[in-house]
């Protein structure tokens, strides 16, 4: 504080100006913006405890210097920048106070006070590296690149060692587009200190700014041999040899990259375009599934590139194998995201690998429950796969979500058919149900199914009720009339019904092997053996030959015929095909006991 030539005046003139600090603290927020406080600065601090312990006495402006520095670490700016003003009222020669407003006035883009402050804490205390970097800052902000070339110079005499103050004028003869003289500057540094990253990236700067690639090239290949592991460098390289259109060159280094860090991200993008562009694509491809095992790509954009790549059909035929390998490795990275299980199912479908589609849609289920086409879509290739278990998971699950869906119930239906659970197929086809399937094929398959659900657990009062129920309303219905013809010949019962239920459909499906059969063991049940033997016969010629259950027929009717030796051939044949081995093979012993009497 400056101090009064009337020693009378002092208490007065030190009141006032403690009055006008807690001013300037009493109107300052109460509520601080946090995203702008900072941190006290090492430098800060050292510099305050310099400038208090070299000024002592004026406690009235180092209480407000202090305060100062809390106000601009909470954030209070413009509070900091008062006190700073007030500390410099009392006190010019405070190099710190000079040094923090003019920082201050630099944050708030005050670029002109800003230097004029950074200038004189500079001049008040020359030797401190913090005053001389803002103040140079200052000046190139304000493209002052002769008053900054001549500060360093000024510097560099006094301290000829101070590598950092000449790379700092080289950057300054650079920004000035004097990129001859900076190169003379760094020339010299690197003969007094050596080869540096530092030094040779600023001349690796200049030269791809002067179009001089090759020169920029041939500095990073003396770091690159003094320092081989230097990862950082050959990128760097990589990417100047792009610039020059130099494409083998770049993969070249990018190749290098890849032998120091087979993750680089940098290295597996460039790589996948080069490769592309030259239509080597499995080997693109094999660089762009590398790449997507990194973070450092975000998933949006690796489903933008999927779906660029999934849009041409012919692209995806001839590269098959890599694009499965893109979406196995987005599945196993991303098993929560809903896009690329959708990317996968579609995928999958289109190449008819419904094993795969089927395992890529589960996850959806789960994540994507009101959404009916995925459980229509899923319950159908669950069917499609036979998958019955997942396929009955899948309905159980769809039934309760959208219980109005009768299609849900049907493939629900057809899985607990073919897992043998007939009652939970019965409640399942409830009458109420069937009734409202709109698909008339549909309702007659529900139909059949419970009559045949009965038919198996041996309630054959219920499934002869619906069998002739079904005969009754769909007349044509020729699957329902062999089926049920051939139950009755099972039993011995209704014979001359089954006759004329079978006799109908192979009139209308004369080369059905299954319904000659039929027709062949309804007659060999009503003892017409002979014809019972030309019906057999016509079914093995209509694809019959491959049935264990035909031949084991055939071997029964030509038993009764008297003809051993067939019906010894039909039973092994029977076996080979996979018949019921203990009951065969009890035939051929009993064939063999008739043969020897």
């Amino acid at each position: 504080m400056r101090q009064s030539e009337d020693p009378e005046d002092s208490d007065t003139q030190e009141e006032s100006s403690i009055m006008r600090f807690r001013t300037i603290v009493g109107d300052m927020p109460g509520r601080i913006n946090m995203r702008l406080q900072t941190k006290l600065t090492v430098a800060t601090i050292l510099l305050l405890g310099l400038t208090l312990y070299s000024q002592q006495g004026n406690s009235d402006y180092q209480y407000a210097l202090i305060e100062a520095v809390k106000q601009k670490n909470l954030g209070n700016l413009s509070g900091a920048m008062e006190l700073y003003n007030l500390v410099l009222e009392e006190n010019d020669s405070v190099a710190v106070a000079h040094y923090e407003i003019g920082t201050l006035y630099a944050v708030t883009g005050n670029y002109e006070k800003a230097v004029n402050h950074l200038k004189r804490a500079h001049e008040l205390d020359p030797d401190i590296k913090w005053y001389l970097d803002a103040y140079i800052d200052g000046l190139l902000v304000q493209e002052e690149f002769r008053k900054a070339k001549k500060v360093l110079k000024e510097r560099i005499k006094r301290c000829f060692e101070c590598k950092d103050q000449w790379y700092r004028l080289a950057n300054v003869y650079f920004l000035a587009e004097r990129s001859r003289k900076a190169l003379k500057v760094l020339e010299k540094m690197e003969k007094r200190w050596g080869l540096s990253d530092k030094i040779t990236l600023l001349k690796v700067n200049i030269y791809e700014d002067r179009g001089e690639f090759k020169k920029a090239l041939d500095e990073l290949e003396k770091i690159i041999e003094f320092v081989p592991e230097s990862l950082e460098i050959r990128v760097v390289a990589a990417e100047l040899a792009l610039k020059s259109n130099d494409k083998d060159l770049a993969a070249d280094y990018y190749e290098g990259v890849l032998e120091l860090d087979s993750m680089n991200i940098y290295a597996l993008t460039n790589l996948t375009d080069y490769y592309r562009e030259k239509g080597e694509l499995s080997r693109s491809f094999s660089y762009l599934n590398k790449s997507f095992e990194s973070d450092e790509i975000d998933y949006e954009r690796k489903i933008a590139i999927l779906s660029f790549y999934f849009s041409d059909e012919n692209l995806i035929r001839e590269q098959e194998v890599a694009m499965r390998e893109l979406i196995q490795t987005m599945i196993r990275k991303y098993k929560g995201k809903d896009e690329i299980h959708l990317i996968a199912t579609d995928f999958f479908i289109n190449r008819r690998d419904y094993n795969e589609a089927l395992f890529a849609i589960k996850p959806l289920l789960k994540s994507n429950e009101k959404r009916y086409e995925l459980w229509r879509q899923g319950i159908l290739l669950a069917n499609t796969t036979e998958e019955y278990e997942e396929m009955l998971v899948i309905g159980d699950k769809g039934c309760k979500i959208f219980p109005d869906s009768i299609e849900l119930y049907y493939f629900k239906g057809i899985a607990e058919w073919e897992l043998g659970e007939y009652e939970k197929l019965i409640n399942t086809f409830s009458n109420e149900r069937i009734l409202k399937a709109n698909d008339r094929d549909m309702a007659s398959q529900m139909r059949m199914m419970v009559a045949e659900s009965y038919y198996q657990l041996e309630q054959h009062d219920k499934s002869d009720s619906i069998f002739r129920s079904i005969i009754r309303n769909e007349p044509v219905n020729y699957l329902v009339l062999n089926n049920f013809s051939y139950y009755l010949s099972i039993r011995g019962e209704c014979l001359a019904e089954a006759e004329e239920y079978s006799r109908i459909a192979i009139m209308n499906n004369p080369e059905n092997g299954t319904f000659l059969d039929t027709y062949a063991w309804v007659l060999y049940k009503s003892g017409d053996y002979e014809e019972a033997e030309r019906y057999i016969m016509k079914a093995l010629e209509h694809g019959g030959q491959n049935s264990p259950v035909i031949n084991e027929h055939a071997g029964d009717i030509h038993w009764k015929m008297g003809s051993t030796e067939l019906a010894r051939k039909y039973y092994q044949k029977a076996i080979i095909l996979g018949g019921d081995k203990n009951n065969l093979i009890r035939k051929l012993e009993k064939l063999s006991e008739v043969y020897e009497e």
